[in-house]
C-alpha cells in the first residue's frame, strides 16, 4: 500500500505579510521530470545541502534526507533540496541564494510561462498576484504527495 503524505501549511496574510511571492514561485517554477541518476551529487548540491541542514536542522528529519544519506546521488540530493526548500518556504523566500537554486536546479524543464489554472481559459498572473497581495486571510498551501518509490511502483 502506498503511503500518502499530506501537509497543510498556511501563509498568514495581512499586517505586512502576503503570499504574492509564493504564488509567483508556484506559478513559474519549472516542471521537473526526475530521471534516474546514480551519479554522485554535484559540489554545489553538497554545499547547498550543508547550508540547508545548518539553517534548518529539522530538515534532517525528512525522508528525503534519509534517502540522500543512504544513497548520495544527484537525484536524491535534488529531491531532498526541493523538499527542504518547500518545508521552509517562509524563510527561504527571503534568501537570494535559495531563490537562485530554485531557478537553476538540475533537470528542470519549463513548460509555458506559468502553471496557474482556473475556471476560465487563462489566468493573468499579475492580476492574481495583486488580488493575493491584498488578501488578509490565511492562504492554505496543501501538499499531497507519495514517496518516490511508491509513485514509481504505481506508475
Amino acid at each position: 500500500m502506498a503511503r500518502l503524505i499530506v501537509k497543510s501549511p498556511y501563509i498568514k496574510c495581512g499586517g505586512g505579510n502576503s503570499a504574492g511571492s509564493y504564488m509567483r514561485y508556484i506559478a513559474t517554477r519549472e516542471r521537473v521530470e526526475l530521471i534516474q541518476d546514480d551519479r554522485p551529487p554535484t559540489r554545489k548540491q553538497e554545499q547547498l545541502i550543508a547550508k540547508l541542514v545548518k539553517d534548518f536542522p529539522e530538515a534532517k528529519e525528512l525522508d528525503e534526507y534519509g534517502d540522500y544519506q543512504d544513497h548520495p546521488t544527484k537525484a536524491n540530493a535534488s529531491a531532498f533540496i526541493s523538499q527542504a526548500l518547500e518545508e521552509n518556504w517562509s524563510d527561504v523566500q527571503k534568501s537570494d541564494s535559495y531563490m537562485k537554486y530554485i531557478a537553476t536546479r538540475p533537470r528542470a524543464e519549463r513548460l509555458g510561462s506559468h502553471g496557474l489554472f482556473g475556471d476560465s481559459d487563462g489566468v493573468e498572473l499579475d492580476k492574481a498576484m495583486a488580488e493575493l497581495e491584498n488578501y488578509t486571510g490565511n492562504v492554505w498551501t496543501h501538499i499531497i504527495s507519495l514517496k518516490r518509490e511508491d509513485a514509481e511502483r504505481l506508475g
